[in-house]
């Protein structure tokens, strides 16, 4: 269960007033939120690491091997290149594709789509849209394609209808972290990749006894894009590339913690959850935490030892990173 947000910031608050040490607005929340999101997140990496080589239990609810699982399980993806440059070449999935979005303009002329309509415009390409109309407008829509490249704020136009109905990114696709495993889907079967270095690369690719084949690809990273061999049309001349002739298993970054707000009658931050009403960040709304609510102890102390950074107070710091350091060692012995 993910950890809510507004839960967070108001404990956090709460702390603070009552030790009466000051304030932290929701910019530096948000700021500290995400950062404190994205410490815990590869900590587990490192707990899973040190996990595998400790005594283990099967006991349900005590394996810390599959507690650590689980929360990394949340940020798995499995999803095609985002381009294809030649029949051999495909780009990795690169942050920047379309995550969320509001309907901004509905325009006219249009109807419902069960076919993933193009768009265009924005800072990048490839996004496409599954929309819903009504009297030739589009009052809503989801997302068929990230496409790549897109920054927030973009304004996208849909293709289709009078070419008037537009979009405004609100959020984009983490893209990959830690790449996991290749597998090429112009077979059946979906053959592994093997990813090698650059000198194994061409070793097997010039000797008859290690050269790959459609059921034992090979491939080389460079740096956004993957070189598979063999060529589609070395088996097929006569097929057309395709994205998806390679998919990619891997971890994604958490994505941003957002405390979204309006203005209250008296001057006061109001917590906005979804994206309605007239905030400063309207089209948004919030963004919980995507690591699970177990962790929410953990987040709190490790926001306040930086609060206590923000608003120079040291005892804050030395108390936050003395409980963080207690709990540690009671999960690690």
């Amino acid at each position: 269960m993910e950890l809510n947000v507004n839960t967070v910031y108001t404990t956090v608050l709460s702390i603070l007033n009552k030790e009466q040490r000051g304030y932290m607005t929701p910019d530096e929340f948000n700021k500290v939120a995400t950062q404190v999101q994205l410490e815990i997140f590869e900590r587990f990496f490192q707990d899973l690491n040190q996990y595998l080589r400790m005594p283990k239990t099967d006991e349900e609810f005590a394996s810390r091997i599959a507690h650590v699982e689980e929360e990394i399980q949340v940020f798995e993806e499995y999803e095609s290149a985002s381009s294809s440059v030649t029949d051999n070449i495909y780009t990795v999935p690169l942050q920047g594709g379309v995550l969320t979005g509001i309907v901004s303009t509905g325009g006219t002329g249009y109807s419902t789509s069960t076919t993933a309509q193009a768009t265009t415009g924005g800072s990048g390409a490839g996004c496409k849209v599954n929309t819903t109309a009504a009297n030739g407008a589009v009052t809503s829509f989801t997302i068929g394609s990230t496409g790549s490249g897109y920054n927030v704020g973009d304004e996208i136009t849909i293709s289709g209808g009078g070419g008037n109905a537009k979009i405004t990114v609100n959020s984009l696709t983490s893209g990959v972290h830690r790449l996991g495993s290749v597998y090429f889907n112009a077979v059946p079967g979906t053959p592994q990749i093997e990813l090698v270095g650059r000198r194994e690369y061409k070793q097997q690719l010039m000797s008859p006894l290690t050269q790959p084949s459609k059921s034992f690809p090979i491939g080389i990273l460079k740096n956004d894009k993957v070189e598979v061999y063999p060529k589609v049309t070395t088996f097929n001349p006569a097929r057309t590339t395709s994205v998806s002739d390679v998919k990619f298993s891997y971890i994604r970054k958490p994505k941003d913690v957002v405390w979204a707000f309006s203005i209250g009658t008296a001057g006061q931050y109001v917590y906005e959850p979804t994206a309605t009403g007239t905030g400063v960040i309207p089209s948004a709304g919030s963004t919980q935490f995507e690591i699970d609510s177990s962790q929410q102890t953990q987040v709190i102390l490790e926001i306040l030892k930086y609060s206590g950074i923000i608003i120079r107070d040291p005892q804050i710091i030395q108390a936050a990173q003395q409980e963080l350091a207690q709990e540690e060692a009671n999960e690690k012995r």
